[in-house]
């Protein structure tokens, strides 16, 4: 899995240009797989190029066990209204398995979403349910983003040059952030017709952890901006915890 010329995630329409909270939530779950694929290619000496930051970031990611993490930050409409997105993530790439807590938005907060391989679980809090589907139905992410589209089976790359495979990407600067020292990437579309123009990413030097990732559309606007923080890896999670649903829920399995 990894994202096309045309900014998305591999099965998604980008409709990032559509104003209104479902429309962003719609490009929030798109960013939120992209986080599942990006936000731990961890891996920085100031001198190395692109392509050496990008390979020792690989090769760190081989190594990782598991980790968590808080992902923060803000999707931004065409007509400048923000929208706060906060959550916690919980993986384990060998299984291919992500646990994702909602914070916020507010109307998405105390839910969750389980992608256990080919399956999605979506806990909608209000009504106490759990809808089951598979990865590529087009009702996978319905409960939860109304729009959203259909999704393939869940590969956990944590690669950044296979996430943004046909972009090109360059090395801008290195300079301070509130984690540390960083490498700045820029990673440019080759399509120029292309809602998303190109996407700004922070590498904090020394640790390999991805720090920043900025979403650029073609008109030049901002449309999201997200930061990792409170990283723990390897720590020996357990599938089961990863795996959890409250056991007066109601499972409605739609597979």
């Amino acid at each position: 899995m990894q994202l096309n010329s045309h900014g998305v995630v591999g099965g998604f329409n980008n409709n990032v240009r559509e104003s209104g909270l479902r429309r962003q939530g719609s490009f929030m779950i798109k960013l939120l797989w992209t986080i599942s694929l990006a936000l731990l290619s961890f891996g920085l000496a100031q001198d190395l190029t692109a392509d050496e930051v990008l390979a020792q970031l690989t090769a760190s990611a081989q190594s990782l066990e598991d980790a968590s993490l808080l992902v923060s930050g803000r999707m931004i409409d065409p007509a400048g209204s923000e929208m706060a997105l906060e959550l916690r993530v919980y993986l384990i790439p060998a299984l291919e398995l992500v646990r994702l807590e909602f914070l916020q938005p507010t109307a998405l907060a105390d839910n969750f979403m389980v992608l256990d391989r080919e399956i999605v679980y979506n806990y909608l809090f209000v009504t106490n349910q759990v809808m089951i589907h598979s990865a590529g139905d087009p009702d996978a992410l319905g409960a939860l983003f109304p729009d959203a589209n259909a999704v393939g089976p869940l590969a956990l790359s944590f690669d950044l040059s296979r996430l943004f495979d046909g972009w090109e990407a360059s090395l801008i600067g290195y300079g301070p952030s509130p984690e540390g020292e960083v490498y700045l990437l820029r990673f440019s579309n080759s399509d120029p017709l292309a809602e998303i123009s190109h996407v700004n990413a922070q590498v904090v030097a020394e640790r390999w952890v991805p720090y920043r990732l900025e979403f650029v559309a073609s008109d030049g606007q901002v449309i999201a901006e997200l930061f990792f923080t409170d990283l723990v890896r390897d720590q020996g999670l357990s599938p089961d915890d990863l795996r959890y649903l409250p056991p007066d829920a109601e499972i409605i399995d739609e597979r």
